[in-house]
């Protein structure tokens, strides 16, 4: 039975991570954290793909930590498809944002719950970065 609750998707609220590598994921959620890593250093976010099945503005973020004790460091967030793409401190490289899914992506179906999150071909988005699913 999917979709049955409030999800989260990848997410490091606290705590020094080093050396996090985020990639290639097709994220359906239904929370605003789709993927968001908190004061990383040494990270990679790319080629990630997120919707959110309630409307939300999902994200793909990596703000500095909750506590503020530091901002992330040596982070490269690149060719992401998300509602918001945003970093403290990262280099942003080809990131893509969209405010409506069922234009964006081949089939997002909320009614029957299915989806194809490939990029639409009338898409503003179609054939830019290096992909998403």
């Amino acid at each position: 039975r999917p979709f049955q609750t409030y999800t989260q998707g990848i997410v490091i609220f606290d705590g020094l991570y080093t050396n996090v590598t985020v990639r290639d994921n097709v994220i359906i959620n239904q929370a605003w954290h789709a993927i968001a890593l908190y004061g990383i250093k040494n990270g990679v976010v790319e080629r990630n793909t997120v919707a959110n099945t309630l409307g939300r503005v999902s994200w793909i973020k990596v703000p500095n930590a909750k506590s503020d004790a530091w901002t992330p460091q040596n982070v490269v967030m690149r060719d992401n498809v998300a509602p918001n793409v945003s970093g403290s401190n990262v280099m942003l490289v080809n990131n893509y944002t969209y405010t409506d899914p069922v234009a964006t992506f081949v089939k997002f179906d909320l009614v029957n719950m299915v989806f194809d999150l490939r990029i639409k071909s009338t898409s503003p988005i179609y054939g830019k970065g290096a992909g998403a699913y």
